[in-house]
Parts: structure tokens; C-alpha cells; sequence
């Protein structure tokens, strides 16, 4: 028996070893000569790899980290494919040897793009493609290095949100070459609304194996998003409504990088590496109720598989609208965690949702005025938790509506229900930037467990803001400088009406207001605007050799024929100055009694009080017609 055991063991072997061989010589088959040659870092703790890959205007480009020396150039070669690789650039020739590196500093003439000639070998014949090497400048590198590229790779990825098999390995590169990170990575899957859905430069979120402080401040976590920016063509949009943010003091800005982002050896263009919008050290730091929820439905069939129930808020009875005005959407039969100590109710985030995308959240609450709003902390909203919170907003916004920001019954201001300060500089920062999402999507409050106010922010989501959007109906309107645009949103609308948040307005940004300071610092040559655009330029320069700079098939965010960084960052610093001083000599006309907001051209707004005139005696002539056919 032990005879035949042996005799099994080693043919289990052999054809280990066989399939093992196969599988690496159908893999190295994958790759074309031209993506044989390649870039290749080594640590103690991994490797990665950079590969060709063809840009734009058909060439084929090795997009090099900033970290990269071209006097001691680490290429390789798959020697499975090619043999005797050697460059020639400016009619000198250098070979190329696996494991070391090349000196290439003295033949390259110092401009961004280097083309060069590769020579090589392939089946015995002697072959050549042209090749152009692109290095970045600053950034930091981050390489994701999946652990099945060919099933779960970037393809599978991108192909869908949810799909959330992929995992790998993680490596960030400082701009000097060290190895801040290496580490198994749990989860990457893609990331956002419209920017995933419309770009093919995805948004991806990932999740590490262990906490880990990716950026200094940040705090450690295991999540971490990529932003694409692909709307954006300064690429630092979010960047700079980030800087202002932390600027003027609001709590739990997002902390930012921006990063040269590869994947599974490709280069996949400028991203910004920032924080989640979550609870957590270092984010938001209020009680984890998740986290409550879960030690006390432990292995309970109503945790393990969630059943979702819609109710009124007023009394309780099951409704069919998944989006009805004063329902709740609670998972039915959780066990409701006690609170944490000294508190009297648990601590939410919560995110303002737009029709089309309720339906798709887990659980939330829609006000009588029909505001969607999604309880992204905790997931699993408890019947109680969703009563107590769906009441709190509906006081809050009462009083909002109430125009003097009273609430009628329980006599409570609207800064009783939520903290002034970042209540007021959310809406004029997002009103400054004209961002279209603001009380929409993308508008976040959370209640920590020890208060009774809810604070406004964190702010999040800008590629789309500063003069370009998605709102087909009032595209002009994004576009211009001038106008008012979120104060047409009808909750800024409400509050907007109260003399206390118009005051609080006007002192925000008058001159020497925090506000004030803080936009007009973004303008200028030594401005912030001019300081991230020069941060990222080596780097956005490979960017956009992948990827189309003029949007051409998006509405409102398309730019001009003929588009470079250059004049798109131009263009941002212009918008904002001229946004700045047409708002501001707005904002300052006001009184306590008297202001306007004027959100259109002003021939546009008597169209409509006249299209209004017009509707309201075609109504009377129809009653009044009805009237007479009756008698």
C-alpha cells in the first residue's frame, strides 16, 4: 500500500510541476514583444513591474514613477519571448541584462517624451519597435499587483461595481524611491456614481488586510479610495476644495494625495488617493454603531441575512413606496444595541440620495418634503434607531422650512438641531464652486453619540464643480461665473430665508472672513490652484496620453477643442476669481430685511414669472369655461 501511495505522490507531483510550467509559458505567451521588455523594482518585500503599453497617438509608451533613475534603469526582458534586447537611442547602443540596470543619462536630450529604438531578437530574427519612456516628477507610486490578473485582473473589475472578488498586493513608492507600504490588499472593486459609470478610467475603492496610514494625518484604515477625476481635466479640483476646506476649519476634511496609480503593470494615469467618508480613528470619530449592531445580532438570522422593512414614521404601519414621503427602511428583528456610555442615542452619518439611487441603499428615510436621505452609518439601521433619526431630521427640517427657523411645535431654532458654523460654510463653499451634487448627492451630516446637534460635512466630491457639471437644464448656468446655484436647491433655499444664516453668511465672507481669505488664497500665480496644477504636471503630462482631455462625450464638463492642462488650469483660476467677486458683491448688498438671490440671468427670471402669469389664466379660462358648460 505504502508502494502505491509513493508511486501517486510523485505522479501528483510530476504533473504539478507540469501544469505549473504550462501555466507560466501560456502566461509569458500573453505578451507581445512589445510589452516583453519592461520596468522592474525589487525590494526585500516585493516586486513590481511596469510594462508598455500603447498611448493615445497608437506609440507604444513605458510610463515611468518619479522614483526613476535613468543613469541606473532597472529593465528586463521576458527571455521566453525575446533574446538579446539592447537599446538604441541617439546612435549609441546598450544592452539590456536581466537583474541589472542601464545608464541612459547621457543620451537622452532632457525633454518630457524619449523615444528610443529597441532591438531585440524574437525566434532568431532580428526585429526592432520604437518605444517612448515618460517619467513623472513628485508623486508617489502605488502599484496594485492582482493575485489572478487573468480572472479577477482589471478587466473583471471594471467590468462591474460589484464586482468585489479581486485581491492582491499592494506597494506605494515615495517619490524618492522608498517603500512606504507593502501589503496584502483584501478587496478592490470600483467605486462611485457617474464617474464609474460613464468613464473608462475607473474610481476604485481598496481594502487592506490591516490598518495602515497611507497618508500622514489620515489615520489608519483599511479602506482607501482612488479617484479617477476623469471629469475633471485640472485634475485637481477635489484637491483644492479639499485644501480650503481644512483651510476654514471644518471637521474631518479629507485628506488627499495625489498619486501615479499602475495596475497589474499598467499605468493607469494621476489619481488622488484620499481618505474614505466614514466612521473610524483619524475620520469621522464618533461611535462605530456598526459595530454595536454586530455584537449584539451576532449569528442571528435577521444579521446574517437582512430582511428590509418600510414603515411610516408616524405610525408605524408597513408601506408598499419604497420612497414614500415619512417612510423608514429599517432590516426587521435586529436585537437594538444598548447606547454607548453617557450618550442617549447612537451616533449616524448620513448622505443626502438622489430618486434614482434610493432605492438601491440598504436603509434611510425620506422626509414629508420627500428628501431622500441614506443612513450610510449604521447599515443596518435597527427599527429604533430609524425612528429616532427619521424624527430628529423632520424637526430639523421644520424648522428649517419654517422661514423664521422656528420649529412650530417644539420651539427649538434650527441651530438647536445643527451646528451653525459648518452649516453655513458647507452651503457657501459648495455655492462658491457651483458644485451641482450639493443637497442632492454627496451631502453628508453626522450626529455623534454625545450630542444633540448634527454637523454638516465632511465635504466630499468635486471633480464635477467650478464651472463644470452634469445638469443638462442649466448647463449655462454651471458654466458661468456669475448667478447664484445652490441657493436654487429648495432645502439652501429654506435656510436662506432665515436673517440668522444670511448674517452668518455675509460674515463669512466679507473681507478678512474666513471664507473670504480662504477662496481668494486659491487665485493667482502663487495661488493654491497654480501650486497642485504644478505638483501633478510631470505626472498629468502621462495622463493624458491615455486619456481624452476634452471629454467630448460628456454634457456640460466637454471642453474646448484644442484643450491643454495648461489652458484648463487657466481657465479654473479665472473662474474663481471672477466667481469670487461676483458673489461677494452680491452677498454684501444684503440686509436684514432685504436681499436677492439671483440664480439666472435676470431676462430669463421675469420669463418665468411670466410663463407663471401665463399658466395661472389658463387655469381661470378652463374653470371658467367648465362653469359655463355646465349651465
Amino acid at each position: 500500500m505504502k508502494k502505491y501511495l509513493k508511486r501517486i505522490l510523485l505522479l501528483s507531483a510530476v504533473l504539478a510541476l507540469f501544469f505549473a510550467l504550462f501555466c507560466c509559458s501560456a502566461s509569458a505567451v500573453d505578451y507581445s514583444a512589445e510589452q516583453s521588455v519592461y520596468y522592474e523594482q525589487m525590494t526585500d518585500d516585493g516586486t513590481v513591474v511596469i510594462r508598455p503599453q500603447i498611448a493615445r497617438d497608437g506609440r507604444w509608451y513605458l510610463f515611468l514613477p518619479a522614483n526613476a533613475d535613468y543613469s541606473a534603469l532597472p529593465l528586463a526582458y521576458d527571455e521566453t519571448i525575446i533574446a538579446e534586447v539592447a537599446l538604441r537611442v541617439s546612435e549609441s547602443t546598450v544592452s539590456i541584462v536581466n537583474g541589472g540596470t542601464i545608464d541612459l543619462s547621457a543620451l537622452l536630450t532632457g525633454e518630457r517624451e524619449q523615444p528610443v529604438e529597441v532591438l531585440f531578437s524574437e525566434n532568431s530574427t532580428a526585429k526592432s519597435f520604437q518605444l517612448v519612456l515618460m517619467k513623472s516628477e513628485n508623486l508617489r507610486s502605488v502599484y496594485y499587483v492582482s493575485d489572478d490578473p487573468d480572472n479577477f485582473g482589471r478587466d473583471y473589475v471594471d467590468a462591474s461595481k460589484s464586482n468585489e472578488e479581486s485581491s492582491g498586493m499592494l506597494a506605494v513608492y515615495s517619490g524618492e524611491g522608498a517603500l512606504d507600504y507593502y501589503g496584502e490588499v483584501k478587496e478592490i472593486k470600483g467605486r462611485g456614481n457617474t464617474s464609474f459609470e460613464k468613464f473608462d478610467k475607473k474610481p476604485y475603492q481598496l481594502k487592506l488586510d490591516k490598518k495602515t496610514e497611507l497618508i500622514d494625518g489620515a489615520g489608519k484604515s483599511k479602506k482607501w479610495l482612488l479617484l479617477a477625476n476623469a471629469s475633471d481635466p485640472t485634475l485637481i479640483r477635489n484637491s483644492a476644495l479639499f485644501t480650503v476646506s481644512e483651510m476654514v476649519g471644518l471637521a474631518n476634511t479629507i485628506k488627499f494625495e495625489p498619486v501615479d496609480f499602475y495596475f497589474d503593470g499598467e499605468y493607469r494615469g494621476t489619481y488622488l488617493l484620499t481618505e474614505k467618508v466614514e466612521i473610524g480613528d483619524g475620520r469621522i470619530e464618533i461611535s462605530e454603531t456598526d459595530d454595536l449592531i454586530e455584537d449584539a445580532n451576532k449569528d442571528t438570522p435577521a444579521y446574517d441575512d437582512p430582511s428590509v422593512k418600510i414603515i411610516s414614521r408616524v405610525d408605524g404601519t408597513e408601506l408598499s413606496v419604497v420612497d414614500a414621503p415619512g417612510s423608514v427602511r429599517y432590516v426587521e428583528n435586529l436585537i437594538e444595541p444598548a447606547y454607548p456610555e453617557g450618550a442617549n442615542h447612537h451616533a449616524y452619518l448620513l448622505e443626502f440620495e438622489l430618486q434614482n439611487r434610493y432605492p438601491n441603499e440598504l436603509t434611510g428615510f425620506v422626509t414629508d418634503r420627500l428628501q431622500r436621505i441614506v443612513t450610510k452609518t449604521p447599515e443596518y439601521l435597527t427599527y429604533e434607531q430609524g425612528m429616532y433619526i427619521a424624527d430628529f431630521w423632520q424637526e430639523f427640517e421644520d424648522a428649517v422650512y419654517s422661514k423664521d427657523g422656528y420649529n412650530a411645535v417644539t420651539g427649538k431654532y434650527y441651530y438647536d438641531y445643527c451646528d451653525l458654523d459648518s452649516l453655513v460654510k458647507c452651503y457657501v463653499l459648495n455655492e462658491y464652486v457651483k458644485n451641482s451634487d450639493y443637497y442632492e448627492s454627496s451631502t453628508y451630516f453626522y450626529l455623534p453619540e454625545d450630542s444633540d446637534q448634527l454637523i454638516c460635512g465632511p465635504l466630499w466630491d468635486y471633480d464635477i464643480a467650478f464651472g463644470i457639471g452634469y445638469d443638462v437644464n442649466r448647463e449655462s448656468l454651471i458654466t458661468k461665473p456669475e448667478y447664484f446655484y445652490c441657493a436654487d436647491k429648495p432645502f439652501a433655499r429654506a435656510l436662506l430665508q432665515i436673517p440668522s444664516f444670511r448674517a452668518k453668511v455675509q460674515e463669512l465672507t466679507a473681507p478678512g472672513g474666513e471664507i473670504y481669505e480662504a477662496i481668494q488664497s486659491l487665485t493667482g500665480e502663487s495661488g493654491t490652484v497654480r501650486a497642485l496644477a504644478g505638483e501633478i504636471y510631470g505626472s498629468q503630462a502621462m495622463n493624458y496620453k491615455l486619456w481624452d482631455i476634452e471629454n467630448k462625450d460628456m454634457i456640460a464638463v466637454t471642453q474646448p477643442a484644442g484643450t491643454t492642462f495648461e489652458s484648463a488650469v487657466d481657465t479654473l483660476d479665472s473662474f474663481i476669481s471672477v466667481r469670487f467677486q461676483w458673489l461677494n458683491e452680491q452677498i454684501g448688498q444684503w440686509t436684514d430685511d432685504d436681499y436677492f438671490i439671483q440664480t439666472k440671468p435676470l431676462i430669463d427670471m421675469l420669463k418665468d414669472v411670466l410663463q407663471k402669469v401665463i399658466d395661472l389664466l389658463n387655469s381661470l379660462v378652463a374653470q371658467l369655461n367648465a362653469i359655463l358648460k355646465a349651465f
